[in-house]
């Protein structure tokens, strides 16, 4: 079996217009959201999202402990309230961004509805990139 790829989250709030970037691990029950996401204004998004996006990448875990995986706060209601885009480093060090949809109390991702970014073309376009994939998640 492969082993999986660095990936991280980004959670967006609309009505709060804040973004979420999780590092992610692969915990107990396969790939997860741990620690503590970087919280990052709307209006800081353009500025900031390469580097803190980076930075989850490069911390990806391939083993973590039940103590570090992320839990969404009790009644907050957090998936209701947050649009999700998950971000996967291929080997050759492309991203592939995927916009994600709600379904049953989670999120999925629709076949083919992925954007590849070359590692080039990252500091040029990750931004713009990331942006469309929100407005394509629902």
């Amino acid at each position: 079996m492969k082993p999986p790829r660095p990936c991280a989250g980004i959670h967006y709030a609309p009505k709060k217009k804040v973004f979420l970037v999780f590092t992610m691990g692969v915990g107990p029950m396969g790939q997860t959201l741990i620690d503590v996401p970087v919280e990052i204004a709307d209006q800081e998004f353009d500025a900031r999202i390469e580097a803190v996006l980076m930075e989850a990448l490069n911390s990806y875990q391939t083993k973590v402990g039940a103590d570090r995986v992320w839990h969404e706060p009790q009644g907050m209601g957090f998936i209701r309230k947050h649009l999700y885009v998950r971000i996967e480093r291929l080997e050759s060090g492309d991203l592939d961004v995927h916009p994600l949809h709600h379904m049953s109390g989670g999120y999925v991702g629709k076949e083919g509805e992925h954007i590849i970014v070359p590692a080039a073309d990252i500091p040029a376009k990750i931004v713009s990139v990331l942006r469309d994939a929100f407005a394509v998640a629902t």
